[in-house]
């Protein structure tokens, strides 16, 4: 995907990303808010969030810095932030910026975090950013397990890898780091129906009624148990 189309995809995302991650049940951003305060990272004179996103992490940090850079190339996505965001004293900066021209520019940043950045895909990139941060956070999801759903279906877990080629490209520069886990679980109540409208389209009628056999028996319901595990990278 060239440059372009990724940014009307995101444009034409933004609103429904926003949305889920407005109903995210899981408070990573108020654990790393408090992670970074109680390990004396936070308070802090300036905050940059790259790939900020519809600004999920703002109302965490904020309280704790006096300017928060907020940096993406999604002029829908900071919409959303702005609209998500309460800043009475109009300490967060939108910045509508490319990575690439972020990591061009000489700038250089007390602290630089980065959640679920799908751009952060090059070497140079990484080192580019420790670079232009006296401290580097780097947030990513490392492990997804969930017991309805996700046996049945073709997932790509690239993402969940991301973050162990970051740090062997650190090792290979010899480039000391840390990591800190957040771990979640979580149970949702799934109904027979539900589950058999979801797998329409993947089964034939009669394995997916094999399927539901198979988990529901004679209960109209059952229980999704998730557990998700987001890594924190200090550099």
């Amino acid at each position: 995907m060239n440059p372009l189309n990724e940014q009307e995809f995101w444009n034409a995302f933004a609103a429904e990303y926003a949305e889920i991650q407005q109903e995210s049940r899981l408070p990573i951003a108020e654990d790393v808010g408090a992670y970074l305060k109680k390990e004396g990272f936070l308070p802090s004179n300036c905050f940059v969030d790259l790939a900020a996103g519809s600004g999920r992490y703002i109302p965490a940090i904020l309280p704790e810095v006096e300017c928060y850079l907020a940096i993406d190339f999604s002029e829908e996505m900071l919409k959303q932030a702005k609209e998500y965001v309460k800043d009475p004293q109009q300490k967060v900066v939108y910045r509508l910026q490319t990575q690439a021209d972020f990591l061009a520019d000489q700038s250089r940043y007390p602290l630089v975090f980065t959640a679920m950045n799908p751009a952060l895909t090059e070497k140079d990139q990484l080192l580019s950013l420790v670079k232009k941060s006296a401290k580097l956070l780097i947030l990513r999801i490392v492990r997804t397990q969930e017991n309805i759903f996700q046996p049945l279906e073709q997932l790509d877990h690239a993402e969940e890898k991301w973050l162990s080629i970051y740090k062997e490209w650190l090792q290979e520069e010899q480039i000391s780091f840390a990591t800190h886990i957040f771990s979640y679980s979580y149970e949702e109540i799934i109904k027979r129906d539900f589950f058999m409208d979801y797998f329409q389209e993947d089964f034939p009628p009669q394995k997916a009624r094999e399927l539901c056999q198979s988990l529901f028996g004679n209960k109209e319901e059952t229980i999704s148990k998730t557990e998700i595990d987001y890594e924190l990278l200090i550099v």
